[in-house]
């Protein structure tokens, strides 16, 4: 696997969104590691819903944790690096999707932090997005969808 934006969306087209993220999020690259098995193994946890990738304003998205959020010198430091190293392969790389979730109405991003904060850099106003939600969350995704609703 590539896991790049083009790899994503042909997963998607294939019915197999799912097993993509499960694979994205528990990669390991040699110059990034950064694994996200937390979140992966809750995913499965119950059934989900997962739709795009998709263009969405960066604007749409909420954050939980970005440089601004970090305290901790030594982190702020690691943080901006891995930003850094984005932002320098940015404009060749087919960059993977950032992953959000659905929370009271408002679409919070779940995986891509480094990501966003170096689109955000890069003065980017959208991003590729694959958004998820619990079962009982696909008919309100799925009208925000049809309406393009995202703010």
């Amino acid at each position: 696997m590539n896991y790049t934006l083009t790899e994503a969306k042909q997963y998607a087209v294939n019915n197999k969104l799912k097993e993509w993220i499960q694979a994205f999020l528990r990669y390991e690259d040699k110059d990034m590691p950064n694994p996200n098995y937390g979140f992966a193994d809750g995913l499965l946890l119950e059934e989900r819903v997962y739709f795009g990738p998709m263009m969405l304003p960066l604007t749409s998205l909420s954050t939980v944790r970005i440089e601004k959020d970090i305290t901790d010198a030594n982190e702020v430091k690691w943080f901006n690096h891995k930003v850094d190293k984005i932002i320098e392969k940015l404009d060749e790389w087919d960059m993977p999707p950032l992953i959000a979730q659905i929370d009271e109405g408002r679409l919070v991003l779940t995986d891509g932090n480094h990501r966003f904060s170096a689109l955000e850099k890069m003065n980017r106003k959208e991003c590729a997005v694959i958004l998820w939600g619990n079962k009982d969350q696909e008919d309100e995704l799925r009208q925000r969808i049809e309406q393009n609703n995202w703010h």
